[in-house]
Parts: structure tokens; C-alpha cells; sequence
């Protein structure tokens, strides 16, 4: 009897076979990866600022001009998908969404309002003559970033009453 020292041509052409239809079925698993990670990473850094914003309503720093009662967070849609920071009127930090991540539920010129005066008190609106007697904001607000890529949402979920900020 004859001893074999390899493979077969056969076998080889099944175990390459094997290799390809796995490929196949990883290489789209993989595809949107990054741009899901994008979107998350992108709702993590919207978060941030809002945090940020009350932090800074909070913070007992000595330099706060006399006439600013307040920080808030306006959002540019849909011109340019970008967002920022106001001390009062004057905007001290500016950012925009990645290419193809926007908001997908927020009206024209919508803001986010950190009251010094009231200790952080939130209040939300798209109005910038806002009054919050006549207007009363309401208790939750999504703010829903969409990937375009992916076609997948991420939702930040804002409790006015709490302060609490979720990613769903």
C-alpha cells in the first residue's frame, strides 16, 4: 500500500470553497461596524455637551460676566448639522456631526437652555423668544442622530425634570 504525503486536489478545492462562503458571510457583518461605532461615538460626544453645558450653568466660577443667565446648547438644522455652546449670546464652543450622521428630529434653530439663576434648570425649545409661562417645555425630548450609511438611528432621550441623558 501506498503511503499519501498530501492533499488532494479535490480536498483542497472543498477547504478553499469552505474559506470563500465564510468570508462571504463575515465581510458584511464587518462593513457597517465602523460607521455603526461612528454614529455611537457621535451621540456620546451630543451627550457630552449637553453635560457640559450644565456643568458650566453650575459651576460657581468667578469669571461669568454679570448680564449671562444662562448656557445653552443651540442646534443649526438642517444647514450645516452643527451645534454649540452659548455663554448667554456669545458662542464658546462649536461642533459638527460627521458627514453622514444629522439629527433627524429637531426643528430650525432649537436650543437647549441651562438657567443660572435657577440652578441649572433645563428647559427646551425652538422658539429663541421662548417665554416658559406661555410655552412650557415638555418633560422628555429625543434628539434622534441617523446614519445615513447604515440607515440606523441612535436616540438621546433628555428628562428636563431629572436631568438624566440616555443613548438608546
Amino acid at each position: 500500500m501506498r503511503r499519501r504525503l498530501g492533499f488532494t486536489l479535490i480536498e483542497l478545492v472543498i477547504s478553499l470553497g469552505i474559506i470563500v462562503l465564510l468570508l462571504a458571510l463575515a465581510i458584511p457583518l464587518f462593513r457597517g461596524s465602523g460607521e455603526r461605532n461612528k454614529l455611537m461615538l457621535t451621540a456620546q460626544e451630543v451627550k457630552n455637551t449637553i453635560l457640559e453645558a450644565k456643568n458650566l450653568a453650575l459651576s460657581p466660577r468667578m469669571e461669568k460676566a454679570a448680564n449671562v443667565d444662562k448656557y445653552s446648547i443651540k442646534f443649526n438644522q438642517p444647514a450645516n448639522n452643527q451645534y454649540a455652546i452659548y455663554e448667554g449670546t456669545t458662542p464658546i464652543s462649536a461642533k459638527t456631526l460627521p458627514d453622514s450622521i444629522s439629527f433627524s428630529s429637531l426643528p430650525n434653530q432649537f436650543q437647549i437652555d441651562f438657567s443660572i439663576k435657577n440652578q441649572g434648570l433645563m428647559s427646551f425649545h425652538k422658539n429663541p423668544d421662548y417665554n416658559p409661562t406661555t410655552d412650557p417645555a415638555p418633560e422628555e425630548l429625543n434628539l434622534i442622530l441617523h446614519s445615513s450609511t447604515t440607515n440606523t438611528n441612535r436616540t438621546i432621550t433628555i428628562n428636563r425634570l431629572t436631568g438624566q441623558i440616555s443613548i438608546d
